[in-house]
This record gives structure tokens, sequence and C-alpha cells, in this order.
């Protein structure tokens, strides 16, 4: 398994940015304002990043095989690999979205309304909560990394 770089993750960033910023700036233009970003989403951002930590606080010891905790199978450590994987993506991209949505805001109004002061707070709040989401994500992605053990510590071939 390949680990996940910050250029994999930075490019579709920047699209999703791109597109939800293009996609704001068109509606800004023919409602004259930038919809609202919804609480749900912030609610919604927030339960995904509180489960995942969970998830890699329960299952971390297991792939890491602590003593005292039974390792995961095979297939339970393939999920959740695959798992760590599209979070990290999945929050880079939904990151990007809100991203691009705060910038359009900012640009149509500023924070002249407090229509607008909600929308540039939660938009702000789901930058951070898939930052954090980023982060678990990445974290349990280290922690499903193999290391070759070696019995033998004199041993070259190891």
């Amino acid at each position: 398994m390949k680990l996940t770089t910050w250029r994999e993750l930075f490019g579709p960033f920047l699209l999703a940015s791109a597109i939800s910023f293009a996609l704001a700036r068109v509606i800004g233009a023919i409602t004259s304002t930038v919809p609202n970003v919804p609480i749900a989403a912030v609610y919604t951002m927030l339960a995904l990043t509180v489960v995942l930590g969970i998830l890699t606080i329960v299952v971390r010891p297991r792939l890491l095989r602590v003593p005292g905790r039974e390792p995961l199978d095979a297939l339970t450590a393939g999920k959740v690999v695959a798992l760590a994987l599209a979070s990290s993506r999945a929050a880079a991209v939904l990151g990007g979205i809100f991203f691009g949505w705060l910038a359009a805001g900012w640009l149509v109004d500023a924070l002249n309304t407090p229509f607008a002061k909600t929308r540039v707070l939660h938009a702000g709040v789901c930058i951070v909560l898939s930052a954090g989401l980023l982060a678990v994500g990445l974290i349990l992605e280290r922690a499903c990394v193999i290391k070759q053990r070696s019995d033998d510590n004199n041993d070259p071939s190891a």
C-alpha cells in the first residue's frame, strides 16, 4: 500500500474549491446572494469526524498488535484501510467545497448581513471539521501500514 501524499489531497481540494466557487458565483449572479451552508452539514461533518476518531482509537492498537489486544483479521484490516483512504480523500474534497463556497460568499456579501455571517460561520466550521477528518483518516491510514519485523536482529537479510 502506498501512503497518501499531500499532492494527492491538494489536487482534489483545489478542483472542488474551483467548482464550488464557480457554482456559488453562478447562483449568486442569478439570485444576488449565495445560499447558506446548512447547519446539517456542520453536524454531518462533526459526526463523521467523531465516528472515524473513535474507530481509530479502537482499531489502532489492534492493527499495531499491542500485547493484550486481539489482532484484526486480514479482511477487516483491508476494510479499515479502504475506509481510511476514502475518508482522507473525501475530507479533502469536502474541505474544498466548503472553502469555495466560503470564498464566493465572502466576495458576494462580505459580512454585511446576519445571513452572510451565519454562512461564513457554518462554512468555516465545516472546513475545520474536514481538516480534522483528514487528519484522523491519515492517522488511521498510517496505522494500517504493516511493518516488517525480524525475529533475529543479527540477520542481514531481514
